[in-house]
């Protein structure tokens, strides 16, 4: 599981989407920064609950 950023109405590849961690386990969270970098200051976090 991965969180993602994308621009609407864009292609999903090169600069208009944005991938985070991928996780495997229960409780552990996958965060993507927007633009793929911590200084922008937004972010998206998902915790997936698997089973």
């Amino acid at each position: 599981m991965t969180a993602c950023w994308w621009k609407t109405d864009a292609p999903k590849a090169g600069k208009n989407v944005y991938y985070g961690n991928a996780v495997d386990q229960s409780g552990e969270p996958s965060v993507c920064w927007y633009g793929g970098s911590s200084q922008s200051d937004s972010k998206i976090t998902v915790t997936p609950t698997f089973g």
